[in-house]
Formats: C-alpha cells, sequence, structure tokens
C-alpha cells in the first residue's frame, strides 16, 4: 500500500487512532509493513494483567521481543496478577525490562508471598497507585531509602484522611513522612475515603505538611454516578477554604479501575484531569469557594440533598 498522505502526517493519524482505539491495533498492522513499524510498540501501551489475552501476550513479547516493552509499555495495572499465572520472579522482570513506564497500579492483592517493593526505583515513574508498602518496599514508620524524583501523582489504597479506628495505631503521620522523603517533588496526593470516614483535621494536617502539593483529593467510589447522602453531607460540611483540597469520584460499577484505564487509553478524563479543571475554574471565581466536589453532577445531588433536608 504506496502512502497517499505525507509520511508524518500519515503516521501520525494511525497512531492517534492506535491510541484511543487500541484494540483495533492488530488489524492495523496489517496495513502496510511501515505501519507494523510505527504501530507495533503501541501494542503494549497500556496493560492490565486482569485483561487475561493481553496479560498473555505480553508474556510471550517479554520473552520474544523484550524490545518492544522496553520502549512500548507506558501504563501497567498489576490488578488480578495473582490470577494471572505470571510468577513474581517474572513480574520483577517485566519492570526491570519495563524502564519506560511513567504509570503503574498495584493492587492489594498483590501475591504476600512477594518479595517488596514492588516498584524498583530504577523505573521512576510518573504516577502511582496503591498502598505505600508496594512503592517502598517498608510499612511506615519504617524509613526507606528508595526516592522517586519522577513522582508527581499518588493514588493511595489507604487513608490518611480519616481518624484511625478504635484500637490501631495511628499511621498517618509516618506515612506522610515516607511520602515527604519519598516523593519530595509530589504535587497531587488522593486518599481513598470509605464509610463517610472524613476527618477535617486530617484535611488540614496533610496540607500543612506537604506545601508543595497542588492537589489533595478524598476520593469516593461512585455506584451508577452517584455518593452517599452521608458522603456528601461530610464534605459539604467542610470549612477549610485552602483550593488545594478537593473531593473527587471514580465509577466502581464492578471495575474499580476504569477510571485509570480510560485516561491511560485517552478514553476518557480521569478525576486528576478533571480536578485541574475545576482548580482552574475555582480559581478564576467561576464555581464557589465552599464547594469542594470536582463533578458538576455530584456538587447538583448534594445540592439537591441540602434543599431536600431544609
Amino acid at each position: 500500500m504506496n502512502p497517499l498522505l505525507p509520511l508524518e502526517l500519515e503516521r501520525e493519524i494511525f497512531e492517534t487512532t492506535a491510541i484511543f482505539y487500541p484494540r483495533h491495533i492488530p488489524a492495523l498492522l496489517r496495513v502496510a509493513k511501515r505501519v507494523n513499524l510505527w504501530l507495533k510498540p503501541l501494542l503494549f501501551r497500556v496493560v492490565r494483567f486482569s485483561d487475561e489475552a493481553h496479560s498473555e501476550a505480553l508474556h510471550r513479547a517479554m520473552k520474544s521481543e523484550p524490545d518492544l516493552l522496553r520502549i512500548g509499555l507506558k501504563y501497567l495495572n498489576l490488578d488480578d496478577v495473582q490470577y494471572s499465572g505470571w510468577l513474581s520472579d517474572e513480574v520483577d522482570a517485566l519492570l526491570a525490562l519495563s524502564t519506560s513506564i511513567i504509570d503503574i497500579a498495584v493492587s492489594h492483592e498483590h501475591p504476600t508471598t512477594h518479595t517488596y517493593p514492588v516498584v524498583p526505583v530504577q523505573l521512576q515513574p510518573r504516577r502511582f497507585m496503591g498502598v505505600i508498602k508496594s512503592l517502598l518496599g517498608v510499612e511506615p514508620p519504617a524509613m526507606s531509602t528508595a526516592v522517586f524524583l519522577s513522582l508527581t501523582h499518588i493514588e493511595l489504597n489507604e487513608s490518611i484522611l480519616n481518624e484511625p479506628q478504635t484500637g490501631h495505631d495511628d499511621k498517618r503521620p509516618a506515612i506522610i513522612s515516607a511520602l515527604l522523603a519519598a516523593a519530595p517533588n509530589l504535587t497531587h496526593l488522593s486518599s481513598p475515603q470509605p464509610m463517610a470516614s472524613l476527618s477535617w483535621p486530617a484535611v488540614q494536617n496533610v496540607l500543612e505538611a506537604m506545601p508543595k502539593l497542588k492537589m489533595l483529593v478524598a476520593l469516593y467510589s461512585a455506584y451508577n454516578g452517584r455518593v452517599s447522602a452521608s458522603e456528601l453531607e461530610e464534605v459539604n460540611a467542610g470549612t477549610i477554604r485552602d483550593v488545594r483540597f478537593m473531593a473527587g469520584t471514580f465509577p466502581d460499577d464492578g471495575d474499580s479501575y476504569l477510571d485509570w484505564e480510560q485516561s491511560a487509553t485517552c478514553a476518557a478524563k480521569d478525576y486528576w484531569a478533571r480536578g485541574e479543571i475545576f482548580l482552574e475554574r475555582k480559581k478564576r471565581g467561576q464555581v464557589a469557594v465552599t464547594r469542594y466536589w470536582i463533578d458538576d453532577a455530584i456538587w447538583a445531588l448534594s445540592i439537591a440533598l441540602r434543599g431536600s433536608l431544609a
């Protein structure tokens, strides 16, 4: 197939199509040899281990075409890795090989037999999602020597914005200290909020302890695009006027990593991107200073709740 367009433009069209529609890449590879060369590294640009077929193809490629992963793998989610058939040392080998990874997510269920840390320090991703032990290899207050200068975004899978459960140690100060030491360039931090447990003193403490933060997000699961009335109320009750704090949501209708995947494949904006837009709107006075909810639909629900309680 001879090119009908300038090669640079043709390549841009094919690569953009492949990024937005990754499941069509195998078919696109057959268009022409030059297209195959352009798009083959994009085959494994985004990988979720819960996608069994893709995970198996990744396993084969690691052995047959390692350079493909070294160049192409950018977004890696180790969800369901314990069911994938991969051995821990094979996951380690993948991470050691795939030096272009910019975003890595580690699920709660990563095998406990694994030698931590999961994320090797030489990887230097920009974004991380998971528990802090998966990043640092130790459980705070134990200190780690790992430093990730490239990390700007962290989504913790453990809450630092709530009050500790009765009878449990308060790990929040140790986690904050560990983050400050390990990710000195961190600008975006989120923490899950289970069962309406937000603590405003805890929010204030994090904002004061981490002045470099541009965004601190209390993260809630949204089922069918909604959060509970108690969650709406606890956020709306806040009196902190620091624009860096906000409340975000991710869709959790059977796939809690859908938000991550849609962002990685450019299919939709994740709560980080939506939060950036919200922050700019707030700075310009386009949203009320008393509003914390990032998404307009959730904010509208909270306003409706206020009206029903009035």
